[in-house]
């Protein structure tokens, strides 16, 4: 894997979605670089504009993502 983003790019872009597993459908999944899964959570990997989640902040928990997340959700196999 080769990122072609400065640091400071990845930073402003990268973010975890957080939320009840019956919350991640497939449009949501789509929109996930790669996600994790449990029976009752989940948690994913948003590249962009946050916009997208505007008037659900009591659903998801939305954090920025640290290159260790990055590099651990980029990977994973659980994929949209």
């Amino acid at each position: 894997m080769q990122f072609q983003k400065t640091m400071d790019e990845i930073r402003h872009n990268f973010y975890l979605i957080k939320g009840p597993a019956d919350e991640l459908d497939t449009d949501l999944k789509h929109l996930l670089k790669g996600y994790k899964q449990t029976t009752r959570n989940f948690s994913g990997l948003y590249e962009g504009d946050l916009s997208i989640f505007a008037g659900l902040e009591d659903e998801f928990i939305i954090e920025k993502a640290t290159l260790e997340d990055i590099m651990y959700y980029m990977t994973r196999k659980e994929r949209a």
